[in-house]
């Protein structure tokens, strides 16, 4: 994400004769347990989202989400 995020940084864009930049953020979200619901992981991709964009944009966020799971439900 971060070679992504520098590539477009870096980046001139060129439209009706002009040239312009832009940057972008990205929230992601990372979990390795088939049991959770992609619910959870869209929503605390798209947290994370919010958070790069309110930390002043051009930014990556990312988080691990894991379940733990009860000893006493084994």
């Amino acid at each position: 994400m971060e070679r992504i995020r520098i590539e477009v940084q870096n980046y001139i864009f060129k439209y009706n004769g002009k040239e312009f930049s832009r940057t972008i953020s990205f929230g992601a979200c990372f979990c390795n347990d088939p049991k959770l619901e992609v619910d959870v992981i869209i929503n605390t991709a798209d947290e994370n989202l919010y958070k790069a964009k309110r930390s002043g944009r051009n930014n990556i966020k990312t988080s691990v989400v894991e379940i733990i799971e009860n000893k006493d439900s084994q």
